[in-house]
């Protein structure tokens, strides 16, 4: 499976691909740290799976998901964050993502991430989607 990750923080890009490259059939083949540089490395690659930051940058994550889901409907995008609200959770899954990681998460968490998505599911942390779940419709 071919992985582009798109994130600000060049150390933890280079954490990140470190940790992808434990998982069997991955190959990272593009990194981006802003929306220009994730767009060329689109252009430049047939990726399936995207780890794209809820902030890449001075760009909005969700925004460039919602585009890039239009754009590139066979890329599946998992949306990265620190930031645990709901609200973020809920915004992502509008925005076409296909799964929610929450900073850090564990090698385990990002195996089950993968393997739910080469299945056709889609992943999100637990807590959130049971919260999610249980949240009371008006």
């Amino acid at each position: 499976m071919k992985v582009i990750i798109a994130d600000d923080h060049t150390m933890f890009r280079h954490a990140f691909r470190m940790q992808l490259m434990e998982i069997e059939n991955l190959e990272v083949v593009g990194e981006a740290a802003d929306a220009s540089e994730l767009w060329r490395v689109l252009q430049n690659t047939d990726a399936c799976l995207l780890f794209l930051d809820i902030r890449l940058g001075d760009d909005n994550g969700l925004k460039l998901c919602r585009e890039i889901t239009e754009k590139y409907p066979f890329l599946k995008v998992i949306i990265i964050t620190m930031y645990e609200e709901e609200n973020y959770f809920i915004s992502a899954i509008g925005a076409g993502a296909k799964g929610f990681l929450l900073k850090p998460f564990s090698i385990g968490e990002l195996r089950q991430a993968i393997e739910a998505l080469s299945a056709g599911r889609y992943h999100y942390r637990a807590g959130a989607y049971h919260r999610l779940k249980n949240t009371p419709k008006p």
